[in-house]
């Protein structure tokens, strides 16, 4: 999943759910590969999979990952709010979680005017310029 085969990672996660049903982290993770695989192209299949992983959550309410995955989803649906505050609540779940916070800072870039953007060389040379 985190290499991006969503394909593959929805597939062992149909087979995971079939062997162990009463699993709701695998209910979570296949709701948002399902999301994946549907949004833009089959919506009520992706709306499943998104009401798929809220049910997940409700059952797993200590699973950081899960909250990530939610928050991707609300993310990328256009609710960067919501989004935060997945990834706000899988961080004081696992304060170190890596895929929470790099989400988060994600989140920031995005936010941010696209005149605070500029790489760290640029600043560096633009300063010097000014000195001269």
């Amino acid at each position: 999943l985190g290499s991006g085969r969503i394909v593959q990672a929805h597939e062992l996660l149909t087979t995971c759910v079939e062997q162990v049903p009463d699993e709701p982290e695998f209910r979570a993770y296949l709701g948002y590969t399902t999301f994946k695989l549907n949004i833009g192209r089959d919506n009520e299949a992706a709306a499943r999979g998104e009401e798929s992983l809220r049910m997940a959550i409700e059952q797993v309410n200590k699973a950081p990952g899960a909250w990530v995955l939610m928050g991707k989803v609300y993310n990328e649906t256009g609710h960067p709010d919501l989004a935060r505050r997945c990834f706000v609540r899988a961080l004081k779940i696992q304060p170190t979680n890596p895929e929470a916070t790099l989400e988060m800072k994600r989140l920031k870039e995005a936010k941010a005017p696209q005149g605070a953007k500029g790489s760290f060389f640029k600043k560096l040379f633009s300063k010097k310029d000014s000195k001269k």
